[in-house]
């Protein structure tokens, strides 16, 4: 039966029917692994377009990739992203407006419209493309746009008010004040930053260039006041342009003060001012910047800057100068009543910050009402209580900085002892008393001031944790305190000497190296005694000024005997000093 024509044909089509499933069976397996391949980078391309939308949401908005518009083909090269953008019509669009200021200018030279009409035309003109800037989405077109109306209003108020005599001072100054008002209430939020630090520096820079050609200065301080204050104050301020418009306005003030400052027959060109009109302007910058620290620090808890301590400083010396050149006849007296009023609200306020978290602000204040303190006293006191007024002070800042426990009060002690020291002629008393001419009789503010630096050694000791901070404080007290007692004793001894005999140099020079000698053995036993170190070193502090004495005073009269007892008494001290001084370890053992 194999030999049969029906059975050789029925196994030949067996043979070509496996060939043809088996390539059916791979193309099958060719296109599951076709379709999950396709599944897989659809998956890849979703994640992909959260990542974008989370990352960007502009990127969310915009319609995904397989959604193109009709007619586009994804096979096109992609458009760079500086032609994507527009860069090119928003560059036409400014030179378009630049071409219109043209236009204006072209027909205020031909006189066919009324010049007041065209100065009105134009500064809307100007605005209006501030105001497009300030409206556009991207942030170059904002620029742009910004940077077009600069130009065209900077050329404009140049030319009216220099060329054609058309504007006056103040509408230009008001004009600009209103150029940046308008950038402020339109640019708000960060992404409009480039447009306000645009309008701010060409607002500055223009009415500085303005007040400087037009020998006009006031108007446009008013409006670099302004610029400043909004600076200061807006909540959507520019940071980066900020210390550009605060420096023309200080130059501002500044300008004022130095050309009304020089004589009359050299500004003749320059309009007169009253005594009132030349003080304002420092006091309103002062005012701005005293207001803004307050409030951010007092209000919105913020740190001080270094620029905001520094301008502070500036505006405030500039209003200072401006009533001391321009004030009535009692400037002094009024400078120094503002400079006590001002240290009286620092000090109110100071206690606050040196215990809260920010204490730089503390720092700060506290040098200032120190200063302020010291200059008020200075001015207002009369000489002959000048001194007995700042050891006063000294005295409350060294009660104030052990009950607050703050060693910033030993700085304030400090500045105000030595001042007291310096205006009651303390030093120069204990100067002549151990090495100079013999003075007279001590005046009664020298005994005062040296009874001042007793009473804060003494108060600033009584409290141990106090005294651990304010051990530099400590040193400088008890050194005044005991030179003044040194010197008191050293004249005492001379005069009660010259009652007995003719005192001559060589007397006096032994009389003092006998007193420099006790004190520096007295000084070395008290701190070992009553472990005060400061009073230790002190007491080596006055055998090095023994030696520096032995040979500028001593050796110098040639008297030898008298020499020999000076180097005696020196090398006695030598001798002893260390021995005394070593008890302090004793008493700290035991």
């Amino acid at each position: 039966m194999n030999d049969l024509p029906g059975s050789k044909e029925f196994t030949g089509s067996n043979e070509v029917a496996r060939p043809v499933d088996r390539l059916n069976a791979r193309l099958d397996n060719a296109e599951r692994r076709l379709s999950a391949l396709e599944q897989r980078i659809a998956l890849l391309e979703r994640a992909e377009r959260a990542a974008e939308a989370h990352s960007s949401p502009a990127a969310a908005a915009a319609p995904p990739a397989s959604a193109s518009p009709a007619g586009t083909s994804p096979l096109l090269p992609e458009v760079p992203q500086w032609q994507a953008s527009g860069i090119f019509p928003v560059l036409g669009r400014a030179m378009l407006g630049i071409a219109g200021a043209y236009l204006l200018r072209a027909l205020a030279e031909a006189h066919i419209i009324p010049a007041l009409v065209l100065q009105f035309a134009a500064i809307v003109y100007a605005l209006l493309w501030l105001a497009a800037g300030a409206r556009a989405r991207a942030a170059f077109a904002a620029a742009v746009y910004a940077c077009t109306s600069v130009l065209i209003l900077a050329p404009m108020l140049w030319e009216l008010t220099l060329r054609f005599k058309a504007m006056p001072a103040g509408a230009d100054a008001l004009t600009l004040a209103a150029f940046v008002v308008i950038a402020f209430a339109l640019a708000r939020g960060p992404e409009r930053a480039m447009v306000l630090r645009i309008a701010n520096l060409s607002a500055a820079a223009l009415g500085l260039a303005l007040a400087v050609a037009t020998h006009d200065n006031l108007p446009f301080l008013g409006a670099l006041l302004l610029t400043a204050a909004c600076c200061e104050f807006a909540a959507s301020q520019e940071r980066l342009a900020r210390p550009l418009v605060v420096l023309a306005a200080d130059l501002g003030v500044w300008m004022l003060i130095y050309i009304y400052r020089a004589p009359e027959n050299t500004r003749i060109d320059y309009p007169a001012l009253s005594a009132g009109w030349l003080v304002a302007p420092g006091f309103l910058l002062f005012a701005i910047f005293a207001t803004g620290v307050v409030l951010k620090t007092g209000v919105q808890r913020q740190r001080i800057s270094i620029f905001d301590t520094v301008q502070v400083m500036v505006a405030f010396l500039l209003a200072a100068c401006g009533l001391l050149y321009f004030g009535p006849s009692a400037k002094l007296t009024i400078v120094g009543l503002f400079c006590l009023a001002l240290a009286a609200a620092l000090y109110a306020s100071i206690s606050t910050w040196l215990r809260g978290p920010e204490r730089r602000n503390g720092i700060v204040f506290g040098a200032w009402s120190a200063a302020l303190l010291l200059a008020g006293i200075w001015l207002c006191a009369p000489t002959a209580a000048r001194s007995a007024w700042l050891a006063a002070a000294a005295i409350a800042a060294v009660t104030a900085g052990a009950r607050l426990r703050s060693a910033a009060f030993g700085w304030h002690c400090t500045a105000f002892l030595l001042a007291s020291a310096w205006a009651s002629g303390l030093l120069a008393y204990i100067f002549q008393a151990l090495a100079g001419t013999p003075p007279g009789v001590p005046s009664f503010s020298t005994c005062l001031t040296a009874s001042c630096a007793a009473l804060c050694y003494g108060l600033l000791s009584a409290r141990p944790a106090t005294m651990r901070q304010g051990r530099p404080f400590a040193f400088l007290f008890a050194s005044i305190a005991a030179m003044a007692a040194a010197a008191l004793l050293a004249q005492g001894s001379a005069s009660l000497a010259a009652g007995a005999f003719q005192v001559g140099p060589h007397h006096r020079a032994l009389i003092r190296s006998f007193i420099l000698c006790v004190a520096a053995l007295v000084l070395a036993f008290s701190g070992a005694r009553w472990r005060r170190p400061e009073l230790t070193h002190i007491g080596y502090a006055v055998v090095g000024l023994e030696a520096i004495k032995l040979v500028v005073e001593d050796l110098r009269h040639g008297h030898l005997a008298y020499v020999a007892a000076s180097v005696c008494l020196f090398a006695f001290t030598l001798i002893a000093i260390p021995r005394v001084a070593h008890r302090h370890r004793e008493y700290k053992t035991a």
